[in-house]
């Protein structure tokens, strides 16, 4: 088991770019029965840890892609009591102008 606390801010050059977050593998188990309350990774549509939450995601669902709203995800990772292998994520960034 171990604690693990990282946070990665993704962010396009233009306002008008899109991140696309695409999880390839979730593995982060927890020793309680509780649904992603102590151990997840979780991703905030936004620039900022005050970004509104797209979800929280643990075990071994991988979540579907996500797009954001803006130019911005952060992906954050807090563990408390997990002995998963973590997560493996890939990202791309779009232009979102109109053509």
């Amino acid at each position: 088991m171990f604690r693990l606390n990282c946070t990665w801010f993704v962010t396009g050059q233009r306002p008008e770019d899109r991140v696309t977050l695409t999880f390839t593998h979730m593995d982060i188990q927890t020793t309680s029965n509780e649904n992603c309350v102590k151990d997840y990774v979780e991703v905030l549509d936004g620039e900022d840890l005050e970004a509104p939450s797209v979800g929280k995601f643990c075990f071994s669902r991988v979540p579907p892609a996500i797009t954001s709203q803006g130019n911005s995800l952060v992906i954050r990772i807090s563990t408390q009591d997990s002995w998963g292998f973590g997560f493996r994520a890939n990202y791309d960034i779009s232009s979102g102008g109109r053509v």
